[in-house]
């Protein structure tokens, strides 16, 4: 009987595919449902946001819109100076409805660049589980793209920056670090070279350290690199470009350098270098005492498939240093104002996930120096047009 019952039963891994296949199938339409009817959307939203928060004192104060051509007309757009005093009173304790009526859970912090200060932006706990959701939707199209990720690990380079508190007890903190530390960060889908506790310290030299060395030990496992913005996976490579001796000396000996004195980052990367790997070493010492960086990243990781980041119009500046060479880049690009409202994710990911490339925005401050890898201005190319840079 027992054989006869499950005959027509998958194996377990095929089911998981075809869940995993549904879950993608069904974020890509989400994603092509929510990019082709931009308008509607925005009006369903901005009405469920009216409709949930009529009772706002912040609304209140503005005439309570609850319909969008009021709200057009009765809120104001402002400066955070204009919503600094609702803050305050949220962040000494006030939990009283002043800007949402659901509880604030914490606030998320800028990063004090534009003013000098950090602005406090109050996030609820729906919030927080709806920051998740980009993630699903980022696999859904990588995937696409690149089929059978799920067979290999991302060698991702991710940092927390330091926290706090307001006087009313709420925590404040930068929202990368807030998904770091989040419990939906633990789940499958972050397969990942990096221990959860080599990303979670503080120290951001230890942190970088042994996210580097376990990347290192589990480089033909390594299908993506990535960090959270371009800038990020630079300094990833810079630190590559001045601790590689002593990363190798560390991968032959089959222990940590003393300069990681966290002692839940030790033991977690110890689980990942666990005997000495005097090959590994060599390899990486003698592909990094050459000098030549162009074309690090599929020479150390020969089966990385992409790299990921966020790539922001102010930090796109050129570089000489091109450590993928022909490794494909698949960019996260972050809106602007000068980025139409109906570009959508999809034909950003295909247009970026072919060769090295880098979207361009018609932004009046992109350098056209003779020195800079491009020769057209931006503003004479579609923003969507592609930018091969040479020698990749």
């Amino acid at each position: 009987m027992a054989p006869a019952a499950t005959a027509g039963r998958r194996p377990a891994s095929s089911t998981t595919a075809s869940e995993a296949e549904a879950k993608d199938a069904e974020n890509l339409r989400l994603i092509e449902e929510m990019t082709s009817n931009v308008d509607s959307v925005q009006e369903r939203v901005l009405a469920e946001i009216l409709s949930r928060n009529a009772a706002t004192e912040y609304l209140r104060d503005c005439g309570g819109p609850t319909d969008r051509a009021t709200f057009r007309d009765k809120v104001p757009v402002v400066s955070y100076d204009a919503l600094k005093p609702y803050i305050q009173r949220i962040a000494n304790g006030d939990r009283s409805p002043i800007m949402s009526t659901h509880p604030v859970s914490d606030f998320l912090t800028s990063s004090g660049t534009s003013g000098g200060e950090r602005k406090l932006i109050p996030s609820t706990a729906e919030e927080g589980r709806r920051r998740q959701l980009p993630f699903s939707l980022l696999k859904a199209l990588m995937n696409l793209h690149f089929p059978g990720l799920d067979k290999g690990k991302g060698l991702y380079f991710l940092f927390v920056k330091s926290e706090s508190k307001t006087p009313g007890g709420l925590t404040a903190w930068p929202m990368m670090t807030s998904i770091y530390k989040s419990e939906q960060f633990k789940g499958p889908l972050r397969d990942h070279t990096s221990p959860r506790a080599a990303v979670l310290c503080a120290d951001t030299s230890q942190s970088m350290y042994a996210q580097m060395v376990c990347g290192l030990c589990q480089r033909h496992d390594v299908l993506r690199v990535g960090a959270a913005f371009a800038s990020g996976l630079l300094r990833a490579i810079r630190f590559l470009q001045l601790n590689w001796e002593q990363l190798a000396a560390d991968i032959e000996a089959g222990t940590l350098a003393p300069c990681v004195s966290d002692a839940s980052v030790r033991e977690a990367v110890a689980g990942i270098l666990r005997r000495p790997d005097p090959e590994l070493a060599q390899l990486v010492r003698d592909e990094c005492r050459t000098g030549e960086w162009a074309g690090i990243i599929p020479r150390i990781w020969p089966n990385a498939r992409y790299l990921e980041a966020i790539v922001r119009p102010w930090n796109t500046t050129p570089t000489a240093f091109r450590p993928w060479n022909t490794t494909p880049a698949a960019c996260r690009w972050c809106p602007s104002p000068t980025r139409p409202p109906s570009a959508t994710s999809a034909s950003i990911f295909s247009r970026c996930a072919t060769r090295p490339t880098f979207l361009t925005p018609s932004c009046p401050t992109w350098p056209t120096s003779s020195s800079s890898p491009w020769t057209t201005p931006p503003q004479a190319r579609p923003w969507h047009q592609k930018v091969t840079r040479p020698g990749w």
